[in-house]
């Protein structure tokens, strides 16, 4: 593993995304004025909002971030536009596989149109009220909610806020909503992050009043979609604020008020989880604060939170393999290293029924201090039509 902080940044971040492997950062930062971008180990603004952004969503194509003045932007070309003003915080943002995007707050207004329980949609330039979705005890609550998130999958939007005993987490799809689950155990607060691991769904708890009496709680739950039930993951832990997967490991980042430790809760931490134990992964970095987003852009791990202008990146070990049996292509990342190259540090064997590629960007050569053995019928193929350089001092060479 290689842990590092990058600069550049300055006071707290809010949120993170990635599009088209290229990190967005955004928070309160004076330079960025809301919105910056990683861009060869830099970070650079991206347009000028003018206040914080305090949630980000992409469908892969198109930026969207909502600013601490309840405003809702889309980034188009270098520059912003304001597609809505909400009656009040603009908390979450997800865009669905249509491209439609949805936003979850405390607001019953947005774009000049009524909304109900703070929940609205935007398609083809206006935004409409989806309905109202229950009340507590026997909904969710958006609307006075401390913390509230948006995931979107395929059509899918699964929406978090505020518990009162009941589920916390409601999937909206095709017109219909539907509570997922029921928490009888943890979460007492409200859900403030969500990740869904294939049908395995994710949901992190936010506590509202820095009192040691609301921060006891497994505040990390996980449930089968196939057969949903809720039950507590790991240890006891202060907020969750973003949760990610990275290198096979479940990633969270939270925690509250500064505060190291308070009733037995792990504050302020960036977490990994192995099914069995929580580490520390950026525990080198000596983090102050909170963590408060965490993301998987281009094959590294990024945290970021109130950490005194900085984010943090972790880039896995490599994962090239020894053989190749089959069809099989090694990217740039998978050294390790998203760096125009690809760096061996074990040898490798094409077997016979091996189709080896190759893909790294275009003005990158294959490098290495090994040797690439290709038995009979093997096939090595580089993308592009590049060439195949392998560095091994004088002994540089493919075998066939």
């Amino acid at each position: 593993m290689s842990v590092s902080m990058i600069s550049g940044i300055s006071q707290w971040q809010f949120a993170q995304v990635s599009l088209n492997n290229i990190l967005y950062i955004g928070g309160s930062q004076e330079s960025a004025l809301g919105v910056c971008k990683l861009v060869g180990g830099s970070f650079d603004a991206v347009g000028s909002l003018g206040l914080s952004a305090t949630t980000l969503a992409t469908d892969g194509t198109t930026l969207y971030a909502g600013t601490s003045d309840n405003k809702i932007w889309r980034l188009d070309g270098s520059s912003w536009t304001n597609i809505g003003t909400a009656g009040g915080e603009v908390k979450a943002l997800a865009v669905d596989s249509s491209g439609n995007l949805y936003a979850a707050g405390s607001f019953l207004s947005i774009g000049g149109v009524s909304i109900d329980a703070g929940f609205a949609k935007y398609s083809a330039s206006a935004w409409s009220s989806i309905g109202n979705f229950g009340q507590p005890p026997n909904g969710l609550f958006l609307l006075f909610a401390w913390g509230a998130s948006l995931l979107a999958n395929g059509s899918d939007i699964y929406i978090g806020g505020t518990t009162f005993g009941a589920s916390g987490v409601v999937k909206y799809s095709a017109g219909t909503f539907t509570e997922i689950g029921a928490f009888s155990t943890g979460i007492n607060s409200c859900i403030g992050s969500l990740y869904l691991d294939g049908t395995t769904l994710y949901a992190g708890g936010v506590h509202r009043f820095p009192s040691s009496t609301l921060y006891i709680g497994k505040n990390l739950l996980k449930c089968d979609l196939t057969a949903p039930s809720w039950v507590t993951v790991g240890v006891d832990l202060g907020s969750v604020r973003g949760i990610a997967k990275f290198d096979s490991k479940i990633v969270v980042v939270g925690g509250d008020d500064g505060n190291k430790l308070i009733a037995g809760a792990v504050e302020d931490f960036v977490l990994d989880y192995d099914n069995t134990t929580w580490t520390a992964p950026f525990s080198s970095l000596s983090l102050q604060w909170d963590g408060r987003s965490v993301t998987v852009n281009d094959g590294k791990l990024y945290a970021s939170g109130s950490f005194d202008g900085v984010a943090c990146e972790l880039s896995a070990a490599p994962s090239i393999p020894t053989t190749v049996d089959g069809d099989y292509t090694i990217n740039d990342a998978d050294d390790g290293l998203s760096d125009n190259t690809i760096t061996f540090t074990h040898d490798l064997t094409v077997e016979a029924a091996g189709n080896l590629l190759l893909d790294v960007p275009s003005m990158g050569d294959l490098a290495g201090d090994k040797i690439i053995t290709i038995k009979p019928h093997g096939k090595i193929k580089l993308a592009g039509g590049r060439k195949v350089t392998v560095l091994d001092g004088t002994k540089g060479k493919i075998h066939t």
